[in-house]
């Protein structure tokens, strides 16, 4: 999707389809964007979705006119992992997206949940989920690292 200059936009679990032979296919790209095709500043009305702040990185959720980017949503896909791996999603103690983005501002990142085990393949797939949450957009790894992290430091264990 990234390397079509394509941006999801709200990238999470329920947006990630399973066909029967164990391929994963996005859905619901309402909010996707071409990259290139012009500057894009989103309204709050058509950059806010309801029930999508859990899975928003901090430049998406705190800013006054959010720029969805391709850093945004591996900070989302970061989110979306730890939604499959820990049967829950990010932030569940919270009711409120206030209160997400409250503990988001504050840079409070999720607890390593009890399903990442702490071994090397527990260990390597929780460091590659804080990159993905990195503070600095930039210093986020591409949709290619990601792949290249899973396919070759993980999966080989």
């Amino acid at each position: 999707m990234h390397s079509c200059n394509m941006i999801h936009g709200d990238l999470k679990a329920i947006n990630v389809l399973v066909s029967s032979d164990g391929v994963a296919k996005i859905s619901d790209f309402d909010f996707s964007i071409m990259k290139g095709a012009s500057i894009l500043v989103f309204s709050e009305s058509s950059n806010s979705r309801s029930g999508s702040a859990r899975w928003s990185a901090p430049e998406i959720l705190l800013a006054e006119t959010p720029i969805r980017t391709t850093q945004a949503d591996i900070y989302a896909l970061g989110m979306t992992m730890l939604e499959i791996f820990a049967e829950r999603v990010p932030y569940p103690e919270c009711q409120r997206e206030f209160t997400i983005a409250k503990k988001v501002e504050k840079g409070t990142l999720p607890d390593r949940p009890r399903q990442l085990q702490d071994n090397k393949r527990g260990n390597i797939m929780w460091q590659l989920l804080l990159g993905c949450w990195n503070r600095e957009p930039s210093h986020r790894p591409s949709s290619g690292q990601v792949v290249n992290a899973l396919v070759s430091r993980i999966c080989n264990l």
